[in-house]
């Protein structure tokens, strides 16, 4: 039986990479070009790149081509292991992300090994030193929120060991970061809140405010807030909460955070609107605005970073939506880099999108501009 089209383009690939005139990590050429070459169809392109990419002969990078992989077919077993740490996730938060980098890497030939320090400094030591034993060939990271770095992090940075960080950047050592542009997408925020006829927001953040993600957000609200002429009082930054950031969190760490963001409304009655820093922390506002007897939106708006991507659970909560995926993606691919040996870049930043659920009012004009006074 003669072979299929994309069957006889992939077996002329494999053949080129047999011969010597493809090696590992040189660029095939564009789709376009491949369709002239062969007489046929992108589709019929992509097929066949896509029976090379589960032989692992080749892989895509977004934006820059097509590549040889492996030269021979690698067993489950072979492939390299990267680790993946992380603080948390949720189906809101991080969850996205880690699919995407596992996806990313299985068509790279490497395996994760997911590990979650749970915000706890030694944990995380201890997470490192055993993907160290276990002989990983690089780790992306999001480290624990503190003053200083992980020393074992900080030894394996100035050791020149691939590694790739999430979600805080560390600043004066040369390791790549990946994540959100957190100082502009929150200043789009502001804006569209503003837009809204709202000028007494108020920023509620975790109590652990030092990682480079919280310190932009929380530097896009008070630039946005005084580029628009909003003043931003003392009431309008609150970081009192505590939950979100707990390993192991009791019914009781959360009712104590609901009772300090009521309070805290009530000291505050002209907060027309609540700017949750993380989904969690809406969740908590809710509960707050529910016992104050306050409606959402007809009493107060409500606005977070991230919510849950969920087609069976109708989404209440405008929301600011990471794009994961892609960070994911860059995250995967630039360990990749590091590990055969290139350079990855340093900082790569990705914008964001506000969707509107509905849980954000917008203020008469007449009753905005008198609200300050």
């Amino acid at each position: 039986m003669p072979l299929a089209n994309y069957q006889r383009i992939a077996q002329d690939i494999m053949a080129r990479v047999k011969a010597g005139e493809l090696r590992k990590g040189d660029k095939l050429e564009t789709e376009k070009e491949l369709c002239e070459k062969y007489a046929v169809s992108r589709i019929t392109v992509q097929k066949a790149m896509k029976l090379l990419g589960e032989n692992r002969m080749v892989y895509r990078v977004p934006g820059k081509g097509t590549f040889v992989g492996e030269t021979k077919y690698r067993g489950e077993s072979e492939k390299k292991l990267i680790g993946l740490v992380v603080c948390s996730f949720s189906a809101a938060f991080g969850m996205d992300i880690i699919r995407a980098i596992e996806k990313r890497a299985d068509e790279r030939g490497l395996s994760i090994i997911l590990k979650n320090s749970y915000f706890d400094m030694e944990k995380e030591k201890g997470i490192i030193e055993l993907l160290v034993r276990l002989n990983v060939a690089g780790i992306i990271i999001q480290p624990v929120p503190d003053d200083i770095y992980n020393p074992e992090l900080v030894k394996l940075a100035l050791s020149g060991f691939p590694l790739v960080t999430l979600d805080r950047e560390m600043k004066g050592l040369a390791v790549p970061f990946i994540g959100s542009d957190n100082y502009g997408i929150t200043r789009k925020a502001v804006k569209y809140l503003i837009s809204m006829g709202h000028r007494n927001i108020c920023m509620f953040t975790g109590h652990l405010n030092d990682t480079s993600s919280l310190r932009q957000r929380i530097a896009g609200f008070k630039a946005e807030c005084v580029e628009c002429g909003v003043a931003v009082k003392g009431g309008m930054l609150f970081s009192e909460i505590f939950s979100v950031q707990l390993g192991d969190v009791a019914q009781a760490d959360v009712e104590a955070d609901v009772e300090r963001i009521r309070g805290h409304l009530e000291r505050n009655p002209e907060i027309t609107c609540a700017f949750a820093s993380e989904y969690a922390i809406a969740r908590i506002i809710r509960m707050a605005c529910s016992k104050l007897k306050k409606k959402i939106p007809d009493d107060m708006s409500l606005i977070a970073f991230d919510n849950h991507n969920d087609i069976f659970r109708p989404t209440m909560t405008t929301y600011i939506k990471q794009r994961q995926a892609e960070i994911g993606e860059a995250a995967a691919n630039a360990i990749e880099e590091l590990i055969v040996g290139e350079k990855a870049e340093k900082r790569v930043l990705f914008d964001a999108d506000i969707i509107d659920s509905g849980s954000v009012r917008r203020r008469p004009a007449a009753v905005a501009a008198g609200s300050e006074n």
